[in-house]
């Protein structure tokens, strides 16, 4: 059995997410790699996604019989609007490494465009696969086709971003977490600059569900920061697509104290550009959406990355798709909609964060 996936995730595997803050990485979404059985089962773990009912390996078993042959693993295609993303890469590759425990044969590819995200969708309904897991790219072409892959029978997850058509989703309240995350960059301007400073704010506007995030962070900072002055938007989700545009904005904008990002993308390029423009002092700080394992370290080691909220991270993502798949093809009761965890992350509670989701950041 083959598990095919982008070269961001085939990287990531191998370690490459150590370079470069991600600034080194490929954000090919096309690429792909293999890798066996007999390696996959050596690096795989088997536990549950936490709130299940029954045993990875009992619960595999129903959902195996209810392929219609003892034994036999159920096809999960996965698609992701953006591979280069660490938290869909980490989701990705914890699903495929944990996959047959609980029943299933996970296949995970990325993709430029909703044209060639439905296409990989009808590539994964002919090779087989029951389930399909996505991101979607663009919300309203993929919530109208998903109407047509769930009258085939199909299960649909709608992981992230919401669609008009699915079978089970999780999702983010995207302008509750904006906000909730601006409110901390809004305490530490009070506390730095009473009279306010000039701020950097990440968006990705072809993204809908991320422009509710960023009207939450303006609203935020209007409301509880009405001083700071918002002096420059960048876009994008990658810290390679991202940090060239950080370095203009602070060039262009010498006085901004503070980073506001959608994700950990823009999180780390503008860290890496405030480092590499000798703007990280005690009086510079970057708040962002997700805690990934490079954004935890950041947060501990003071490094200009001051807070951000976490929203579970990839593996309790990948873990709680396959539960509720298992669920689904088991024929038991299943959530339609799973809320993502939100937890505010500082210096002060980093370290137990970082614990419950298997960070190593000292």
């Amino acid at each position: 059995m083959k598990k095919n996936i982008s070269k961001w995730v085939a990287l990531t595997l191998a370690g490459a997410m150590a370079c470069g803050l991600m600034g080194c990485g490929s954000g090919d979404n096309a690429a792909s790699t293999a890798k066996s059985t007999s390696e996959k089962s050596a690096s795989a773990t088997s536990t549950p996604a936490a709130g299940s009912s029954s045993s990875s390996a009992s619960s595999a078993s129903s959902a195996s019989a209810s392929s219609g042959t003892s034994g036999e693993l159920i096809k999960v295609g996965v698609t992701f609007g953006d591979l280069a993303n660490p938290v869909w890469a980490d989701c990705a590759n914890h699903m495929m490494e944990v996959d047959e425990s609980y029943g299933f044969d996970v296949t995970a590819v990325g993709c430029d465009s909703s044209d060639e995200q439905i296409d990989q969708v009808e590539n994964f309904i002919t090779s087989g696969c029951k389930a399909i897991v996505v991101g979607a790219k663009d919300t309203d072409s993929m919530g109208d086709y998903m109407k047509q892959v769930i009258d085939e029978g199909i299960v649909v997850f709608a992981l992230g971003y919401e669609i008009s058509n699915y079978t089970a989703d999780m999702m983010v309240r995207n302008y509750d977490v904006g906000y909730s995350v601006a409110s901390m960059a809004a305490e530490w301007i009070n506390g730095k600059f009473p009279d306010g400073c000039e701020v950097l704010i990440n968006d990705a506007p072809e993204y809908d569900v991320l422009v509710d995030r960023v009207s939450g962070m303006e609203a935020a900072l209007k409301d509880l920061a009405p001083k700071a002055k918002i002096v420059s938007y960048i876009s994008g989700t990658t810290t390679a697509e991202i940090l060239p545009q950080a370095e203009n904005a602070m060039t262009a904008n010498p006085n901004i104290k503070v980073c506001v990002t959608i994700g950990d993308g823009g999180a780390l390029a503008c860290k890496e550009a405030a480092n590499g423009m000798g703007l990280n002092t005690d009086d510079f700080a970057i708040f962002g959406v997700d805690c990934t394992e490079q954004v935890a370290k950041a947060i501990y080691q003071g490094d200009a990355i001051r807070g951000a909220m976490s929203l579970g991270g990839g593996k309790l993502h990948g873990e709680t798709i396959l539960d509720v798949l298992q669920k689904i093809f088991a024929d038991e009761d299943y959530p339609k909609n799973t809320p993502y965890p939100e937890t505010q992350v500082t210096k002060e509670n980093v370290a137990e964060v970082a614990e419950q989701m298997g960070f190593s950041i000292e």
